[in-house]
């Protein structure tokens, strides 16, 4: 999305291609280069050294099936500000796109 020196925005979208909602979700992932998130709109970050988890906000708490939410956050650039590569949604592995 956007980057500067010291700090970086990015998005992800959380995507159902089923044909039920998913309703409440928990995202992780974890940044390898040191990153931290600053700020986070769509949810809620928690994190410990790299591991990044994300609770919902109310307003994206349902990903309506066919659909998607998204969760953008600010955070501070690592070493070599590599993107995670693994992310899961309650559990299990999604797909990267």
């Amino acid at each position: 999305m956007g980057e500067w020196p010291g700090g970086f925005q990015g998005e992800i979208k959380i995507g159902n291609p089923g044909t039920t909602a998913i309703d409440g979700w928990k995202l992780a992932f974890t940044f390898a280069d040191g990153q931290t998130v600053s700020n986070m709109w769509g949810g809620t970050p928690t994190q410990s050294g790299g591991a990044v988890s994300v609770a919902p906000a109310s307003y994206t708490s349902t990903v309506p099936a066919g659909g998607s939410v998204t969760v953008g956050f600010i955070a501070s650039k690592g070493s070599t500000n590599t993107a995670p590569t693994a992310f899961t949604l309650n559990g299990s592995a999604c797909s990267v796109t």
